[in-house]
């Protein structure tokens, strides 16, 4: 059955593909720029030229470059004038105008040399492999690209039928296999707090629960600190979100608990999420960024659940289909989670009655009140 061929039908959409590929490439190289140039790719002995670019002319048969992307190539000569560089068998010249963009020259993360640049030969020397752009195709004279250290990954997924339509997993296959959009864990900082404030909600409060925006200082030394590095005092939780406030978001953390939050969070896909403390809250424990993306497709479908989908649908030689995937139209419901925290004692606690405002500051943790006097930071309940 398996012999004959199979039709594997994806949802990549080819041009929305080389698009984001190309915006991805493009955003690394302003990075660097911005950043200094890194050097070469490699450097090679001058005497390994000819095999050097004997190995990019086969490489670029076999995998040609797109149509305005950057293309690789080896020094062969370098002057103040001008340098000569091989691009897989074709001869191209960088002159001047096409390294005046690097301001300095940065080796292992430390600038070693600082511009202007008024030669070529400052910036590179024979057996660089470099990349260049040309200006248009078949042009004589290029520009330098410079070749990012830096990563990053682009998902595109349709949030009705969770089909992946483009996946960008790094800047060159060819360099790195490693699949930054599936296989990277990396911290989603802010992103993560519409998880935790949908936890919020599913645990009782409301877009119109106060609470307080003022200094947090745990036992262990821990500060967090809102970006604006100031305070406003109380806020709902509607505010909160819409300005993303640091210190309101780990107070609501304290109230519903880490460990809510973590289940939340495995419900709505985030499978990869390890471990919990309140530092979560802002997004520190890792995850896989195309479960964050079909998270968010979650509050985008109107609560709907699904796996992405990569493969639409796999057949035989025969036409017989071997392997379908499909959203269901149906919405099942979810089973509703157990231990969910019981912020109603928690209002009592501190001092609330039946039919006061919706108003809630959590309780400082066990020790930490005392830590908090010595600081004279504590919030006291009785002052509430």
């Amino acid at each position: 059955m398996l012999k004959g061929g199979l039709t594997v039908r994806t949802n990549c959409d080819l041009d929305a593909q080389r698009a984001a590929r190309r915006a991805l490439r493009e955003g690394l190289h302003d990075l660097t720029r911005r950043q200094g140039y890194p050097g070469p790719i490699r450097a090679v002995p001058e005497s390994a030229i000819d095999e050097t670019a004997d190995a990019l002319r086969q490489a670029r048969y076999f995998n040609p470059p797109d149509a305005g992307d950057p293309e690789k190539g080896v020094v062969r000569s370098a002057s103040a004038g001008g340098a000569v560089v091989d691009v897989g068998g074709e001869t191209v010249t960088l002159p001047p105008e096409g390294v005046k963009w690097v301001s300095r020259i940065v080796r292992r993360g430390k600038p070693s040399k600082l511009g202007p640049f008024s030669k070529v030969s400052d910036v590179v020397a024979p057996g660089d492999v470099v990349l260049v752009e040309r200006a248009s195709a078949g042009a004589k004279t290029c520009s330098l690209v410079p070749h990012p250290a830096s990563q990053a990954a682009i998902v595109v997924m349709s949030p009705h039928t969770r089909e992946v339509s483009v996946i960008v997993g790094g800047y060159d296959f060819e360099e790195s296999e490693f699949n930054r959009a599936v296989q990277a864990h990396r911290q989603p900082g802010s992103s993560f707090k519409p998880i935790v404030y949908s936890a919020a909600l599913d645990a009782g409060m409301t877009p119109a629960t106060h609470i307080m925006d003022t200094a947090l200082v745990f036992a262990d030394g821990w500060r967090p600190r809102n970006y604006s590095g100031k305070f406003s005092g109380e806020m709902t939780l509607r505010q909160a979100l819409t300005k993303s406030v640091n210190t309101v978001t780990v107070r609501v953390a304290q109230a519903i608990g880490p460990d809510y939050i973590e289940r939340f969070a495995k419900r709505l896909g985030l499978h990869s999420l390890a471990g919990s403390d309140l530092s979560m809250a802002l997004g520190s424990y890792e995850v896989i960024p195309v479960e964050l993306i079909n998270a968010y497709a979650v509050f985008a479908s109107g609560g709907r659940l699904a796996a992405p989908i990569y493969v639409r649908q796999v057949t035989d030689r025969n036409g017989d289909v071997l392997e379908e995937n499909v959203l269901s139209p149906l919405v099942e419901q979810a089973p509703p989670l157990t231990g969910v925290p019981d912020l109603t004692e928690r209002r009592k606690r501190a001092g609330f009655l039946e039919g006061d405002p919706d108003v809630l500051f959590p309780e400082p943790e066990p020790g930490q009140k005392e830590f908090l006097d010595d600081f004279q930071l504590a919030m006291r309940i009785e002052e509430l």
